[in-house]
């Protein structure tokens, strides 16, 4: 995060001279930040003095002039200061620094101030002056002093200045970052926040300086507010301009969130060193995953109702490992960040993590030893429940929930892959999380009374275990040996009695994948799925499962003559998602750059291939939603071995259900264009399920949209 500097900037305007005060030339020490007056000038002539004009602002087409005065009722401008000169001050500066300053240089004397407010002059003594200073902005004082009584007469008027001359994106998309620009006439350091009110600084901010960045020279500026905006139904969010450091609120301009894909009343903050991470696209990428892992998660989870609603994402550049989460804030490598693709489903993780908030109450991190009291074997596991929770957390609400977009590597064989049932309690091993889902499957939280509301004694192990370790009030261990602790009673409890402890609940875990008993597919049948349902803003029953993928797009027949020239709506379209990325010069950005010459190129996308049989799957985000009618799809290879076999087309207005529109199989030609009845969609699906003849690799050059008019 970029920190603004604090810069004090002297704005000149002129005022006649006051009767009975002297004229005082001003100096400022900008290093110490201290104003000094230099000896009064005693020529008796009064210099005749020229007002000089505001600087000239040339706005862009169609914005306004939109003119703010520092003043302590915000953008009142029911009185002026006009003529006002700086050097007729014995001290400049914001409200808050004249009260430091002064303080400062007549600690010793009794000190009346005279302030202007709102055209008011309203008289204080001490201390009782400073809620009304550090309301104002840059501001002149005269200090008179009167030796005989020690009294110090300090009179505070304040500076008018043009502050902001334009705004432009003062309106976001519920979910979406703040971008906004401004320009003015006054060169000081500007800090941000975001406010339910109008004037709001640090105290009443629900954005401050450290969630937004602001940068810019010459009057222009440009900041992002990266955080997740909440809508706030019939309520308007104000941008408030204030000068860098003191938090002074120069004008605030009204920001209007419009209801967007998600109104869960969660958000995601990104802090931190976002600026060096490579991939813009993170930003809405981790918005569109936390809205909708977060909220399943928080629900079934969160027993307390204190667990925190807003979660920040740090992107550190000094941190060297993956990802870490304390009190309620995630932390990323930079470089893990810029390592490779895909590092979303890390919210999951630590997102839950973050709803687990223990408080220490479970010993983490280490080992625990258990002595069985009727052989006297001691035995020893690591603590393993923290960690083997979070995986589970992410591979239920993310990895299978969010859908293909997040699927990377999350394919379990539990019935012959033995490294699952047995893997020695520890924290980041897949056989935690399998057993956690196993759990799941046979001893689900239910609604017995069929009430609509869900009490511990209605509790599944999962939960109950997790309920516990929150309500408990002391600290104990997650042993899976020990029959008498509080951890393994939940065990014995929620299973009905069939387990005294994890072991034992292990060792039938094991029996049951072995023969075959349990087979995991997917949470699509689970008992508990309604634990997670109608939450607002996330889709259910999104839940992935291991199946074989079977077209339903009608196929049309290719075109005689391929269409690779006319108005391609892929010309200004993105990668939304790929499944199999190509890396260097055959990156997935070159199926849409117009270029022949280029092409995308990967090898098979072995965890969608595992789960239903696709080689490979890229959406399209054409930016919005367009008509269109027609599509061509030209291979990265000529020869039969490199020409795509069998894909299907599908269309999205939401990027999450799509409809498929057209289905080709054993096909034999290069290039091809396909007409199709006519659809409206902003996102486009091409699923391979042959990429080539031979070993699943990708060799795309070109993906072209058009709409072709009879």
């Amino acid at each position: 995060m970029k920190k603004i500097l604090y810069l004090l900037v002297l704005i000149a305007l002129l005022l006649p001279t006051v009767a009975g005060c002297g004229t005082a030339s001003v100096t400022t020490d900008t290093v110490a930040d201290t104003t000094v007056a230099d000896t009064p000038d005693t020529t008796p002539d009064t210099p005749t003095v020229t007002t000089p004009k505001d600087p000239e602002i040339v706005l862009p087409e169609g914005e306004r002039l939109e003119k703010h005065s520092y003043t302590a009722v915000l953008n009142d401008e029911s009185w002026a200061a006009d003529g006002i000169d700086t050097t007729d001050y014995d001290f400049s500066g914001t409200g808050t620094e004249l009260y430091q300053q002064i303080n400062l240089n007549y600690k010793d004397y009794t000190r009346v101030y005279s302030i202007t407010e709102d055209g008011v002059e309203n008289t204080y003594i001490g201390t009782k002056a400073f809620s009304s200073l550090k309301k104002l902005g840059i501001c002149g004082a005269k200090v008179t002093v009167d030796e005989a009584t020690k009294t110090a007469a300090i009179k505070i008027i304040p500076l008018d200045t043009k502050v902001l001359s334009s705004w432009k994106a003062v309106a976001a998309k519920e979910g979406a970052f703040v971008r906004f620009d401004f320009t003015t006439n006054a060169e000081v350091d500007y800090a941000v926040t975001v406010t339910a009110q109008k004037g709001g600084g640090v105290a009443s901010s629900l954005y401050t300086q450290d969630d937004i960045t602001v940068s810019g020279s010459d009057g222009k500026y440009t900041g992002v507010a990266r955080c997740t905006v909440p809508y706030y139904e019939g309520k308007t969010l104000y941008i408030n301009i204030c000068l860098g450091g003191s938090y002074t609120v120069l004008a605030s301009v009204p920001l209007h969130v419009t209801r967007g894909d998600h109104h869960t009343g969660f958000q995601l903050i990104f802090v931190g060193d976002w600026d060096l991470v490579k991939d813009e696209s993170y930003f809405d990428k981790f918005s569109d995953v936390f809205q909708n892992f977060y909220p399943q998660a928080y629900t079934r989870w969160a027993v307390r109702g204190d667990e925190t609603k807003t979660v920040k994402l740090r992107a550190d550049k000094t941190y060297t490992g993956v990802a870490y989460q304390s009190g309620g804030q995630i932390t990323i490598g930079v470089d893990y960040l810029n390592g490779g693709p895909d590092k979303l489903t890390i919210v999951g993780h630590e997102g839950t993590h973050v709803i687990e908030s223990y408080g220490g109450k479970l010993s983490y991190g280490g080992e625990s030893t258990y002595t069985d009291p009727v052989t006297g074997e001691k035995k020893t596991a690591k603590n393993w429940w923290t960690e083997n929770l979070a995986n589970y957390g992410a591979l239920r609400y993310c990895h299978y929930s969010y859908g293909l977009k997040t699927v990377d590597g999350q394919v379990f064989d539990v019935n012959t892959n033995s490294s699952l049932w047995d893997w020695g309690y520890g924290a980041y091993a897949d056989g935690g999380k399998m057993f956690i889902a196993w759990l799941d499957w046979n001893y689900p939280t239910t609604d017995k009374n069929g009430d609509g509301k869900i009490s511990p004694d209605e509790y599944g192990v999962v939960d109950l275990v997790n309920y516990t370790i929150k309500t408990y009030g002391e600290w104990f261990y997650d042993n899976p040996y020990d029959p008498t602790s509080p951890f393994n009673k939940a065990f014995y409890s929620a299973s009905g009695g069939a387990f005294a402890t994890a072991e034992e609940a292990r060792l039938q875990y094991v029996q049951d994948c072995k023969s075959g008993k349990y087979t995991f597919k997917g949470f699509r049948d689970y008992k508990d799925n309604f634990l997670t349902e109608n939450i607002p803003g996330v889709s259910d029953n999104n839940l992935l499962m291991r199946e074989t993928a079977v077209p339903t797009g009608k196929t049309n027949p290719i075109l005689a003559v391929a269409v690779t020239t006319g108005n391609n709506l892929c010309a200004s379209a993105t990668v939304d998602r790929v499944g199999a990325y190509g890396s260097g010069k055959n990156a997935a950005t070159n199926l849409i750059d117009g270029d022949l010459e280029t092409r995308y190129q990967a090898s098979r996308f072995e965890s969608l291939y595992k789960f239903n049989g696709i080689d490979n799957d890229i959406v399209i985000d054409l930016g919005k939603v367009m008509t269109f009618n027609t599509y061509t799809l030209v291979s990265g290879g000529m020869q039969d071995n490199q020409i795509t076999k069998e894909w299907e087309i599908l269309v999205s207005v939401n990027g999450v259900n799509f409809t498929a529109v057209d289905h080709q199989k054993d096909n034999t030609q290069g290039t091809v264009s396909v007409t199709f009845d006519e659809v409206s969609a902003r996102y486009v699906e091409i699923r391979l399920y042959e990429a080539d003849s031979r070993a699943g690799v990708t060799r795309l050059a070109e993906f072209m949209i058009f709409d072709l008019k009879n």
